[in-house]
């Protein structure tokens, strides 16, 4: 082998390669540059500047040529602006498939594809799926999107799509790997929006995928919590199943000890409450108002789980927050199931909380006798007769009844003291506490004015039906009955009377109590007297006016009514002349004048003259004579037409305003027409005259007061047959000569056949009206 020779060969051979390799090299890098100065120089001409920004604009508007230049240029293509935002971004935005695709195709893009714009926090795929462009946005995903994106920033857009319950977006981001506890800044995750919503199939799904089931939920409690408030045990044992955790805390205050069974109690939810101990919840815990579970049931009346507690070990004397055991919120609340179910359990029938009160105490306050003796059943203890002291002292009646039924003696005296607690009772007006020692057989004694004195009317009501005498003698010789009617006490007097007190009881050495009262007008103390038995009967007051006649003159209808009831003569003539202050309750001057001069005065003409028809019908049912006339030929008739009263007129002439008159004819002044009206039916109708001008017929309302089938006109000394004399007055309805128009001299003209119609038809008293 010549080596000097292949020595040269070797050498030329190198240094030809190295010569190929230097031109590739230069070649290479003369054309690369003259593509890129070719690029600039075109984009130059153009105007456009070599910039993300300008890349950004030609995506957005689709123009690949400027795209493809910009990249030769030596534009990476996936480079973000000042803001985030890509040319992608901008083709995705602008919905240009042709530039999408041509970006995706570059890698500097793919490696900014999941770059976020500052403000909205948008990503090439965050737009896409907002789009709901699912092609696209699996493309996206497949090139290296992430798929956790926000729909707005900080709101991702897997809690979006729970929320708008859009299934399709949820498969397509649940199939590619979404995370089911992202949340962006929100404080609930997927598997809380899908529980507040009630979706269980959505919450199996996220429970699949991871999610924490222990996550809290929007109210800031854990979704078991949540569940258990709304009552809603499929959700409630959903969580359980996949493993939630049954004793979390709740409470951001340790020390209170909330679960979910805390909750369940409190709303008495005991379906729910039955999954919770399966599930392992633990008893040592607090309710929701911080008190122990036994209490808590007890107090929300939850028998059910309150038994469970018991049966599973609960201490039945444990204390509240506010130091009561649940005997005390039992027997507080009246709940007597509770009470037994507690004492059954073996709480403790004496125990006293912080309040210093028994249940005992506590049930007889309360009133509640069949709880006290329910205590009392189970060995409560007490001192019978100091407690016996308490209860008076504290006007705990209930309990003195309680104390009495239990066997305190009724008779027993205030510790340290002889004095009787009855007549302790009494003295001090205590009725419920006299009653309740009465029934209990407690004597009477001499306690009748220590009731009077001590101003309470129904002490003396107890004590007298209780077998006092009403007629015991005061410590100053004073009758009970003349002592309370002096200062007024009508119901003491009541029970006195009905006790066997005298009604004819005298106010002085001239008058009785009752001649007293009716003459002063006291209708309340007459009625009291008058009820009690009092004699009325002949009666008259010291001024020698009778008790009708100065109840009307009060217009006491109540005491007119009772006298009438006990006896009293309803046509007794009043005395007469009367007494001047007995006349000034009349105002008819008139009427004052019969009084003094007259005769006969009977109550039913001062009934009428007080115009008080309640009175009057009272006289009228009693049987008082209605038509009774005086020594000056004075009715009450005649007084109720004064003051042109037809009711009244009617009352004492028929006995009582017909409620439909049988009888009532109406004469018309405009039409000049007289019609009957029999039971509210018009029968019979006439032209008549009435009276002319100077003498018009007075409209108003009338009875017909006399009827004479001859009578002559004592002014004008002119014949009247079949005249009918309205109310008293110097007109009435007759016969005469009837023109067409109003003629008379007051009265009313009827034709000779309707005059003789209407005689035979009208009686007196009947019903008449003049109208306009």
């Amino acid at each position: 082998m010549n080596l000097p020779g292949f020595l040269i060969r070797t050498l030329l051979l190198a240094l030809f390669t190295l010569s190929l390799l230097a031109g590739a090299i230069i070649s290479d890098y003369y054309l690369r540059h003259e593509v890129a100065g070719k690029a600039a120089r075109h984009l130059t001409s153009r105007g456009i500047e070599i910039s993300t920004i300008a890349a950004i604009k030609a995506a957005r508007q689709g123009e690949i040529q400027v795209l493809t230049n910009l990249e030769s240029a030596g534009l990476d293509l996936g480079l973000p602006d000042n803001y985030g935002f890509t040319p992608l971004l901008a083709a995705i935005y602008a919905g240009d498939r042709l530039a999408i695709q041509f970006l995706m195709d570059r890698n500097g893009v793919i490696e900014n594809i999941n770059v976020c714009t500052t403000q909205d926090r948008d990503t090439p795929l965050s737009v896409t799926l907002r789009d709901r462009n699912y092609q696209l946005a699996a493309e996206l995903v497949e090139a290296g999107a992430k798929i956790d994106v926000d729909v707005q920033a900080g709101y991702p857009i897997l809690l979006d799509a729970v929320e708008k319950k859009d299934l399709r977006l949820l498969n397509f981001l649940l199939s590619h790997g979404a995370d089911v506890e992202y949340r962006g800044v929100q404080p609930v995750n997927a598997l809380a929006l899908a529980a507040s919503s009630g979706d269980y199939s959505l919450m199996k799904r996220f429970i699949r995928k991871g999610a924490d089931v222990n996550t809290r939920g929007e109210s800031g409690n854990p979704l078991l919590v949540e569940a258990v408030l709304e009552g809603d045990l499929k959700k409630a044992r959903l969580l359980l199943e996949n493993g939630a955790e049954v004793n979390v805390h709740c409470s951001e205050n340790e020390s209170m000890r909330l679960t979910s069974l805390s909750y369940a109690i409190s709303q008495d939810a005991s379906n729910i409450v039955n999954i919770l101990f399966e599930y392992g919840a633990d008893l040592d815990i607090n309710g929701v108002d911080g008190d122990p579970l036994i209490y808590q049931a007890i107090a929300e009346a939850d028998l059910g789980a309150a038994q469970h507690f018991l049966d599973l070990g609960a201490n039945p004397n444990i204390m509240s927050r506010e130091g009561k055991t649940p005997l005390e919120a039992a027997v507080s609340s009246e709940n007597i199931d509770a009470v037994e179910l507690l004492l059954a359990g073996k709480a403790d029938p004496s125990l006293a909380g912080r309040g210093l009160k028994s249940p005992l105490l506590l049930a007889s306050e309360n009133g509640n006798i069949a709880i006290a003796n329910l205590l009392i059943a189970y060995g409560a203890k007490f001192d019978k007769q100091k407690l016996l002291a308490k209860a008076y002292g504290e006007f705990n009646t209930p309990l003195v009844s309680l104390l009495l039924e239990a066997g305190a003696d009724p008779e027993s005296a205030i510790p340290k003291s002889d004095e009787r607690l009855f007549d302790v009772a009494v003295r001090e007006g205590a009725n419920g506490a006299v009653r309740t020692l009465l029934d209990s057989g407690a004597g009477i004694g001499s306690s009748l004015w220590s009731a009077l004195l001590s101003e309470q009317d129904e002490m003396i009501r107890l004590i007298v039906n209780g077998g006092a005498s009403p007629r015991q003698v005061g410590p100053s010789g004073e009758d009970p009955l003349d002592y309370v009617l002096r200062r007024k006490r009508y119901k003491a007097a009541r029970s006195l009377l009905a006790g066997g007190a005298e009604p004819n009881a005298r106010y002085d050495s001239s008058e009785l109590w009752l001649f007293k009262a009716v003459r002063e007008g006291n209708s309340e103390l007459a009625l009291i007297l008058i009820e009690a038995g009092a004699e009325v009967k002949n009666m008259k007051t010291k001024d020698g006016h009778t008790l009708l006649g100065w109840s009307i003159a009060h217009q006491m209808a109540d005491v007119v009514e009772a006298l009438l009831r006990a006896g009293v003569d309803p046509d007794e003539d009043e005395r007469s002349p009367a007494t001047s202050q007995f006349c000034g309750f009349f105002e008819s001057n008139t009427f004052k004048y019969h009084l003094q001069e007259d005769r006969r005065i009977s109550p039913i003409m001062m009934a009428a003259a007080q115009q008080n028809r309640e009175i009057t019908q009272l006289l009228m049912d009693a049987g008082a004579n209605g038509r009774a006339s005086t020594a000056k030929y004075l009715t009450a008739a005649i007084i109720g037409s004064w003051h042109k009263d037809a009711d009244i007129q009617q009352t004492v002439l028929l006995g009582k305003v017909p409620k439909l008159q049988p009888r009532k004819v109406v004469v018309d002044l405009s039409s000049q027409r007289m019609t009957l009206y029999e039971n509210g039916i018009a029968t019979y109708s006439s032209r008549c005259s009435t009276g002319k001008s100077g003498h018009r017929t007075p409209t108003g309302s009338y009875v017909i007061s006399d009827q004479h089938r001859y009578h002559t006109s004592s002014i004008y000394g002119s014949s009247m047959p079949y005249f009918q004399r309205f109310s008293f007055t110097a007109f009435g309805l007759h016969q005469g000569y009837v023109p067409n128009y109003p003629a008379s001299a007051g009265c009313i003209r009827l034709p000779y056949e309707a005059a003789r119609h209407m005689f035979g038809k009208l009686q007196v008293g009947d019903y008449a009206v003049v109208q306009q």
